[in-house]
């Protein structure tokens, strides 16, 4: 009976509660006998497509206004009758708008009535929340997950800081799961965008720092990103991605930050392909790349075998070539390839088309291939079609930049597929953009998404020409807009909103705003910062990489974020001695998914552990830089060749840790390879910082079996070593012949 209709806003009475109440009078008798009446012609109307003209709630309205007290014996006396049916069911919704009047035994009977059958009976938790709220607390009723719903939606419509009260009752109760629900309930989301008072986004703070269950701390680090809260972006990141349960409202918010790729483990092993291609597209059009091997075998899986009910509903291939797309992964096309079947032509059709014109020739010169070996056949067809469709170029980027300001102009600032932001995206994808990349930053500012200074200046590099106006970027909006992104489109008409439109123009935004409200400023405005765009990004054409261009590399001491780095960093926080706590440098935050330096390309390993104890929780992380053969799964074959072909090089660079780390990764080649003289030529390096390197790595090796057989026949230069006037040399080799086996006596 939930979807009866409920007239809104019940008037709450304030007279005292009356233990005795007159009984009903004539005209509250006939009142009563109408809305039986009205309740009964509800439950019988049978007409599908026809909504009922009949309203039981209005009804009991009237019945309530006029009767007061004296209703709460005949309410009463059908909740007695402790069956699950409409006319219970409006008894305990007169009861609660009775609230006081009501009488202490209409709380004693509403308690028996909620906690009477196998489950409790929510709309009578929910009344007797009204009457007796001690009563109610004392009765934890919203241990059922259905109950804590409707008490959390009551206590909403009480106004938020009513909510809050009822929020910290069910904190303070420490129950995992209700905690959990709580902050994921979808009203009180709505209800914290709007209006989030500071003492609750203190407690939901410090659940997403503290609470010992990872889900309860990805749902209190979801709520503050959808409510805006003012919580660091990189902190937001850190709690999700090692938590869990990345929410929509999150990835609008965070996916622009260059650490959001810490939130792509957490979405790849959901197998969430809608959130991850949200993902990389926020992230492509902010300008970070995404180092795709994470992804490869989900979206492999996916493209090759997707799961579906029918032969055409939009299924894992629509998503998973979205991703494609935005990665731009030539690993990829072979599946993509496979992928190109009569069974994906309906919605995963484009989607496919678009992914491989982003992955350019190569991909055309595949399906030319498959084209030529398939048969004859309805599939053979297909790769005709997607051949034609891919073959054709792009359009000029002066008509994409026309269709996409004429979109942003419109107010279609962010809807999925029509929007401003997909359109500017496209040009990005086409091309080099600073008209482009400009917008797309000021859409993510105006919804309260942190331009870094990295953004700027790639903005800037691009070719953008207004210094002022990349100042303004830089900073924060005051007021940004709340809510999912495109709650705030409201399609091609106009429509009549002042106060929305009023926020929008405050944000920046006064196209947006124009769409709210006509209105000759917002409209004037409006083109008035195109036409600034454009003058700003007109100045400077930059050309489009070539996709096979070399890769440049760089030593690591050269790379603004390995040379902050050492070979291996450890953090350790307990809770309650945070003042003791270590932290990781703030450049492995700058790391793909704590994996692979975005500069330089070298690899690492993150460990991540939580320990909740009594005493204090505790946190540790493990960063440990990786050689290239350790991270081979990671590489293509011609990517790790040239890579090693490039590494001796670093053996004469000028930086210590360079040649040290070069050593490790030349010597990690050969041990893999079990050529213990390439070896041996590192080990009678001139150079100590060299033959550190390889003893380094050699050291960590000595503890897996399957090197022992290289050590040892390396055992009588490692026992030269150790006399060796360099100590750490000595050290070093003597720890290794330690760990290795002794020979048999005799």
């Amino acid at each position: 009976m939930a979807n009866q209709k409920v007239p809104p806003g019940p008037t709450e009475p304030t007279a005292p509660s009356e233990r005795n109440p007159p009984p009903l009078t004539p005209a509250a008798d006939q009142l009563w006998s109408e809305f039986l009446g009205e309740l009964s012609d509800d439950e019988s109307w049978d007409h599908e497509f026809t909504p009922s003209p009949y309203d039981p709630g209005k009804a009991m309205r009237t019945f309530i206004d006029r009767a007061k007290a004296s209703a709460a014996p005949v309410l009463i006396g059908v909740i007695r009758g402790n069956e699950d049916n409409g006319l219970n069911y409006w008894a305990c919704v007169g009861l609660n708008w009775l609230g006081a009047l009501a009488g202490p035994e209409a709380a004693i009977e509403l308690e028996a009535r909620a906690s009477a059958g196998e489950k409790i009976y929510w709309p009578a938790a929910s009344a007797l929340e009204a009457l007796d709220p001690a009563r109610a607390r004392s009765a934890n009723f919203e241990r059922d997950p259905s109950v804590l719903d409707h008490l959390l939606r009551f206590y909403l419509d009480r106004g938020m800081e009513s909510a809050c009260g009822f929020i910290d009752r069910i904190i303070d109760r420490g129950d995992a799961s209700a905690i959990e629900r709580t902050l994921k309930d979808m009203w009180l989301r709505a209800a914290a965008a709007k209006n989030f008072p500071p003492r609750l986004a203190e407690r939901v703070r410090v659940l997403s720092q503290s609470h010992s269950s990872s889900a309860v701390r990805a749902a209190a680090a979801n709520l503050l990103a959808e409510a805006k809260a003012p919580e660091s972006a990189s902190r937001l990141i850190s709690t999700l991605g090692n938590n869990g349960q990345v929410g929509i409202g999150a990835i609008e918010r965070l996916a622009s930050h260059p650490e959001s790729e810490y939130l792509l483990i957490p979405i790849v092993n959901e197998g969430n392909l809608s959130a991850l291609s949200n993902l990389l597209l926020r992230r492509r059009c902010a300008g970070w790349a995404t180092h795709p091997a994470l992804m490869r075998s989900l979206l492999t899986e996916k493209l090759e075998r997707p799961k579906r009910e029918w032969r055409y509903e939009e299924h894992d291939v629509h998503f998973a070539a979205l991703c494609v797309a935005e990665l731009q992964d030539t690993e990829l096309i072979g599946s993509l390839v496979k992928a190109v079947v009569p069974e994906n032509s309906g919605f995963a059709w484009e989607p496919l088309a678009r992914a491989f014109r982003a992955l350019g020739t190569t991909a055309l010169q595949a399906l030319q291939s498959e084209l030529a070996a398939c048969p004859p056949g309805e599939r053979r067809t297909r790769i005709e079609w997607m051949l034609d469709r891919v073959a054709k170029p792009y359009p000029r980027l002066k008509e994409m930049l026309e269709n996409a300001d004429s979109t942003f102009l419109r107010g279609r600032v962010e809807p999925t597929i029509w929007g401003a932001f997909r359109a500017y995206g496209d040009i990005l994808l086409a091309v080099p953009s600073a008209h482009a990349a400009f917008q797309l930053a000021w859409i993510d500012r105006a919804f309260g998404s942190e331009i870094v200074p990295a953004r700027v200046n790639w903005i800037r590099s691009l070719g953008f020409d207004d210094e002022e106006l990349l100042a303004e970027l830089a900073a924060p909006v005051a007021s940004p807009l709340t809510g999912y992104r495109s709650e705030w489109d409201g399609g091609e008409s106009r429509k009549r909103n002042p106060e929305r439109a009023a926020r929008a123009a405050e944000a920046g935004l006064p196209s947006l705003a124009a769409h709210w409200y006509r209105d000759d400023r917002y409209e004037s405005a409006a083109k008035e910062q195109r036409a600034r765009v454009r003058r700003a990004a007109a100045r400077k054409k930059i050309p489009r990489p070539q996709p096979n261009a070399p890769p440049k590399y760089i030593a690591i001491s050269d790379c603004d974020i390995c040379k902050n780095l050492k070979e291996y960093q450890r953090s350790f926080v307990k809770l309650g001695r945070e003042h003791e706590a270590t932290h990781l440098p703030s450049a492995a935050a700058r790391l793909l998914n704590r994996e692979r330096c975005p500069i330089c390309g070298t690899f690492y390993k993150y460990k991540f552990e939580y320990e909740f104890l009594i005493g204090g929780s505790e946190d540790e992380e493990i960063l440990t830089r990786l050689t290239f053969s350790q991270a081979r799964s990671l590489l293509t074959a011609s990517e790790y060749d040239a890579i090693m072909r490039w590494m001796p090089s670093n053996l004469i660079h000028p930086d210590t840790r360079t040649r040290h780390y070069a050593a490790k990764c030349l010597v990690s080649h050969y041990l893999e390879r079990c050529d213990a003289g390439a070896i041996l030529s590192y080990l009678e390096h001139a150079d100590p910082d060299v033959v550190l390197g390889a003893l380094d790595f050699l050291l960590d090796a000595s503890d897996e079996k399957e090197t022992t057989p290289v050590l040892l026949e390396l055992v009588g230069k490692f026992q030269e070593l150790i006399t060796s006037s360099h100590e750490t040399v000595a050290r070093w080799a003597g720890a290794i012949v330690d760990r290795l086996p002794k020979p048999l006596p005799g």
